[in-house]
């Protein structure tokens, strides 16, 4: 790194320094010989000369150089201090996590050590009940001892509750950076599942059957393990959806994204919300398409979705949402697109010409060329 790098160059000019005195040294005691030990006392003796005539200027500049020094000296070592300690951070945070474990161990038998006393004194009176009657004033010793113990044990294991709850916020963040690790790996193998089943329905031409099927199960088996061991992870939820729709399995994937929409909600994310909001939509115009409804039953899905894709849109358009990110305009042109289509279907083609104006301008600005194409044929 830059710090060894520079520590290798600081040790080089140390060692030239050292041997440029040990040189001086040798020439001011005359070992080699008088020429060099005369041209060194010329040296000196105009040196002194100058130094008498400009002392007060040299000090000053000696002390400002002397400051420096010391301060450049003190950043590096603690920027040195900085760039060890974070290297042996690994390290250390095993080796604390090691005596965590090992303290919370010993620190079980304290926090238990009320209960077993008192399950020591209650012992003590599971004499006779002619012996406990016969005797008041043991059974006021023990209640004593009892109440003495307490206090006397008390500000211990109290200190042991605070300090064992700062030792379990340690394991809770290893814990759940564990679990983070977890739900990547459940992410990235759904993921590898999800495009291999797209490259067999490719290779056949599409439909989700066979391979492709299972394949897709095995990809929403994993956003689902993803989901369980990392609830923020949202993307999961989009990805099962997806899944679930490229299987025809259209209730499921409607399922799924209430989930989705409502974690959304809670965690105030509009962003996931928007788009949870349109594969809702997405749903609903799925559902449209059966040959085997009535139309009074089609136009109410149709109808459902366009409210889902205004609603999306309107969320999209929020000053919260910034729509400088090329995530959030997409998915608002995506809308627009998908709006435009519901209308059309519905029968209101103003709108719909409106808001396929909309998305072609989103998707050109963008440069988003499926879009585009989709759009223009």
């Amino acid at each position: 790194g830059m710090l060894g790098r520079f520590a290798h160059v600081l040790l080089l000019a140390v060692g030239v320094m050292l041997l440029v005195a040990f040189f001086v040294l040798l020439i001011w005691q005359g070992w080699l010989g008088s020429q060099p030990h005369d041209w060194l006392a010329r040296i000196v003796e105009s040196w002194t000369s100058f130094y008498q005539t400009n002392e007060k200027s040299i000090e000053l500049v000696l002390k400002a150089a002397g400051i420096i020094a010391t301060l450049v000296s003190g950043a590096l070592t603690f920027a040195t201090g900085l760039y060890f300690a974070n290297r042996s951070l690994p390290k250390r945070l095993v080796n604390y996590l090691e005596e965590c474990k090992v303290a919370l161990l010993g620190d079980r038998d304290l926090l238990l050590e009320g209960v077993a006393q008192k399950y020591a004194i209650n012992k003590k009176l599971d004499g006779s009940w002619f012996k406990r009657k016969q005797s008041q004033r043991q059974l006021a010793i023990y209640l004593r001892e009892m109440e003495d113990t307490a206090v006397k044990s008390g500000g211990t294991r109290q200190g042991t509750v605070t300090r064992l709850a700062e030792r379990l916020k340690v394991l809770s963040e290893d814990k759940a950076s564990n679990e983070i690790q977890k739900a990547t790996a459940h992410l990235v193998r759904g993921c590898e599942f999800a495009f291999l089943a797209d490259a067999a329905d490719s290779a056949t031409n599409g439909g989700s059957v066979g391979p492709s099927s299972e394949l897709r199960t095995k990809a929403i088996n994993e956003f689902r393990d993803a989901a369980f061991l990392d609830r923020r992870e949202l993307r999961a939820l989009d990805f099962i959806c997806q899944q679930f729709i490229k299987l025809g399995q259209v209730d499921e994937a409607l399922a799924c994204a209430r989930d989705w929409s409502q974690a959304a909600e809670n965690d105030q994310r509009e962003f996931d919300k928007a788009r949870a909001t349109r594969v809702i939509a997405t749903c609903y115009e799925l559902k449209s398409r059966d040959p085997s409804l009535p139309q009074n039953r089609r136009r109410e899905y149709l109808t459902q979705a366009r409210r889902c894709l205004e609603l999306s849109r309107d969320i999209l358009v929020l000053p919260r949402i910034s729509l400088q990110k090329i995530g959030a305009r997409l998915e608002l042109g995506l809308t627009y697109e998908q709006l435009s289509n519901v209308l059309k279907a519905l029968a209101v083609p103003a709108l719909a010409a409106t808001n396929r104006r909309l998305a072609l301008g989103v998707f050109r600005e963008l440069n988003y060329q499926d879009g585009i194409n989709r759009l223009q044929d």
